[in-house]
């Protein structure tokens, strides 16, 4: 064997072959599989394979995930013998025992990002096979009770085997290495280096490294398959490696570490007068046949239209497309010719709450007839129901070549975007359902180097060249093609602290007064709250109506057992706890002299200690975040007000059905709490006439629910929306509503 470092008997040159000294260690390079038939085949290889222990070391990154991707593998051509590769986020190890079962190790502590490079080694002590991940951040021991098969004849970097297409590798593969032995935990912590590759021929195991691919940085190193004898070298041994379906730029300027991924800066507008203009290029020409993805986290202030990205002509044909929001919803048009009705748009059915950061994705597949049903939206990594407003583009192009894109704004002036823009991407493929998940990444921007089809991406303040200053070169640069955007009358601040979503209150919902409400289920069950226990619910109502339940759990049959807080018929508060309305076991007081309908805006809240005891003394009804005198009309309460498949709602009393006593008008922040709480607590859950943010409060330790009303991830499509719980716990279901019963009429 030809010890190709000078540790032994032979060196390589820097073409690649016969003598001289070896070339001093440089880490730069390493080699991008396209996942699609890139490969580098080793052939038999017989130093690779046996049955003895061994190791197998590589540096890593997915592009993007998949099923399998290998890294590295030995098989027969289509049997394993080992590999080293990712499934989706997790990282696998596999060997083939001699019982023939392919034994294999996955990850547990990821998931394990694209675009992150990671240190993975693969090691068979004889009765052990380990993975250990990132120098023992995760070291895993599987004892198969058989030993190493071997028999390998086929050796792959980047493939599985000899069938092209199978496992393909799509990421990047550095410094892989084969080991005689089965390296300790100290030892793959020595290769992982905190993250930054090592001199191997330095390695206190060096002595045992059999085979070591640079992957371009080994003078000679060539991927040009088109050249026959271009090859990948073997630093160590023998086994140089042979390129397929590689070009020459498949080396590429890529290697650990990944440097920290920070996400601090945010672009801001201000709805006025500044966008973002870019260049007009083929990049962005999208048309029927032509897919794309188009990512974004917006923060938008804008009730009416606001524009995401747009990339269209003005009147009148309007050509191009405009991807924006519209009062709240997710909107996509793309047009041929306005004038000629050769045009389509969809609307999302999620209404997005103004003044939260949220990621939103347009996908489109590139049918060749414009057909809307093609476009996908997606709404903090959720498919969006759309609805499709015009289908009838009819094979007609809507290819805007000739007018620059525009991110917050329009080319024909107007639905400019206030708010925020971060993390702005462009992708000339359709990303899957689960490709969208991992770039909202829980709601934390990610790192985008090597996603599959990424043509620009801006980081919009994050890169240092980024600058948004008059007085110097404003540009928002685009990290990956030079795409650049130029900030329209921008301000220095533009560029500013991207802050984490905070408290606002800017959206409330409505009710119809005839069939609307929100109960919580189907997935959650209600709080119980029966008889004998203490709570607190506190809202804000706006209505002019009288006879009304705004919230509680109670039959809307004879004998109405169950509790509610009410509107009465002179605009009173009122509140009851009922076993039986017909035979008098029940409690019920109303306020005195307080109203709650004059159509203004009006905190409600009561307080009941049914633990102290089920009578009127133990109720206390608020307004404004005082206590007001109470009229009591029954105080008999004496059994259970509680049946079990009674529904906790808001708007109504059970159901449609019987007497239901709906809700007409407005509400908001409401929240439902354990414990009777004191006149303080509520004074300050009032917050002076604005609603606070109960988190700031001490009474939010007993909190049980709380709805925001729209300023959450709320929507209002009937039976498809939900009205998020902030707890988690007790999400409510909207019925017989619409999107619209969410408005921006607030206290």
């Amino acid at each position: 064997m030809a010890i190709r470092l000078g540790i032994g008997i032979g060196t390589q040159d820097s073409a690649g072959g016969g003598g001289g000294p070896p070339p001093a260690f440089t880490e730069t390079k390493s080699i991008l599989f396209d996942g699609v038939d890139d490969v580098l085949s080793g052939g038999a290889a017989p130093s690779l394979t046996g049955t003895g222990p061994f190791s197998l070391s590589v540096w890593m990154k997915t592009s993007a995930p998949a099923p399998y991707q290998s890294a590295v593998a030995m098989t027969n051509g289509v049997t394993l013998e080992y590999s080293i590769g990712f499934s989706s986020t997790e990282i696998l190890g596999m060997m083939r025992d001699t019982a023939a079962i392919n034994r294999v190790i996955a990850s547990t502590g990821g998931p394990y990002l694209n675009g992150v490079w990671h240190c993975v080694v693969l090691s068979w002590d004889g009765v052990d096979l380990i993975l250990d991940i990132n120098g023992g951040d995760e070291r895993i021991v599987l004892t198969p009770g058989n030993t190493r098969m071997g028999g390998g004849t086929d050796f792959n970097v980047g493939q599985y085997g000899n069938i092209s297409g199978l496992y393909m590798m799509g990421g990047n593969v550095d410094e892989p290495a084969y080991w005689g032995r089965a390296l300790s935990a100290a030892e793959c912590i020595e290769i992982h280096n905190s993250g930054t590759p090592i001199d191997l021929s330095t390695h206190s195991a060096a002595a045992d490294l059999v085979s070591w691919w640079r992957m371009g940085d080994w003078p000679g190193d060539s991927t040009d398959s088109t050249n026959p004898t271009a090859r990948v070298y073997d630093a160590i041994g023998s086994v140089d490696l042979t390129p397929t379906n590689t070009t020459a730029g498949a080396i590429v300027l890529d290697v650990p570490p990944s440097p920290p991924f920070v996400n601090d800066e945010s672009y801001a507008v201000d709805g006025v007068s500044q966008y973002a203009l870019g260049p007009d290029v083929a990049d962005f020409d999208f048309d029927i046949g032509a897919p794309f993805t188009i990512s974004a986290w917006i923060r938008n202030t804008n009730v009416g239209a606001a524009t995401l990205v747009s990339k269209v002509f003005g009147a009148p044909s309007y050509r191009g497309y405009w991807l924006g929001m519209f009062q709240g919803f997710p909107i996509v048009q793309f047009y041929h010719d306005y004038t000629l009705f050769r045009y389509g748009q969809a609307t999302g059915s999620k209404y997005c709450a103004q003044g939260r950061w949220i990621h939103v994705v347009y996908t489109w597949d590139g049918n060749a007839t414009g057909d809307m049903n093609g476009l996908k939206i997606y709404v903090d990594g959720v498919a969006d129901t759309l609805v499709i407003n015009a289908n009838s583009l009819a094979s007609t192009s809507f290819n805007p070549t000739g007018t620059p894109l525009r991110v917050g704004n329009s080319t024909y002036g107007g639905y400019l975007g206030p708010g925020g823009f971060d993390e702005v991407s462009v992708f000339n493929v359709e990303k899957s359902a689960a490709e969208v998940l991992a770039l909202f990444n829980s709601g934390e921007p990610t790192r985008l180097t090597g996603e599959a089809g990424l043509v620009s991406w801006w980081r919009m303040g994050e890169d240092p060249s980024d600058s948004t200053d008059p007085a110097g070169t404003p540009q928002l640069t685009d990290v990956v093609s030079g795409h650049n955007l130029v900030p329209q009358n921008p301000l220095a601040a533009d560029i500013t602290n991207k802050v984490v979503n905070v408290y606002s209150d800017l959206v409330g919902m409505s009710f119809d007064g005839i069939d609307d409400y929100a109960y919580i289920g189907p997935i959650a069950s209600p709080p119980s709250l029966d008889r004998t226990d203490s709570w607190t619910f506190s809202c804000w109502i706006k209505t002019t109506g009288g006879i009304q339940q705004i919230f509680g759990r109670a039959d809307s049959f004879s004998p109405y057992k169950g509790w509610g807080l009410t509107v009465e018929p002179g605009g009173e508060l009122g509140f009851y706890a009922a076993h039986d309305f017909t035979s008098g076991n029940y409690l019920y007081v109303t306020s005195t002299t307080a109203t709650v309908n004059s159509g203004a805006w009006t905190h409600v809240a009561v307080s009941y200690d049914g633990a102290s005891g089920s009578t009127a003394s133990n109720v206390a009804l608020y307004v404004n975040g005082a206590p007001v005198a109470m009229t009591t009309a029954q105080d008999n309460l004496s059994s259970g007000i509680i049946t079990g498949w009674i529904p906790m709602a808001a708007g109504l009393r059970n159901s449609t059905g019987g007497v239901p006593i709906p809700f007409g008008g407005h509400m908001d922040e409401l929240a439902l709490f354990q414990g009777a709480l004191l006149a303080s607590d509520i004074t300050a859950i009032y917050g002076g006439g604005s609603p606070p943010d109960l988190e700031a409060l001490g009474s939010y330790a007993s909190v049980l629910a709380w709805w925001r009303m729209g300023d959450a991830d709320d929507w209002t499509e009937s039976v498809n929306g939900q009205l998020e719980d902030e707890t988690g716990n007790y999400p409510m279901q909207p019925i017989n509503t619409l999107n619209s019963n969410l408005g921006t009429d607030v206290p």
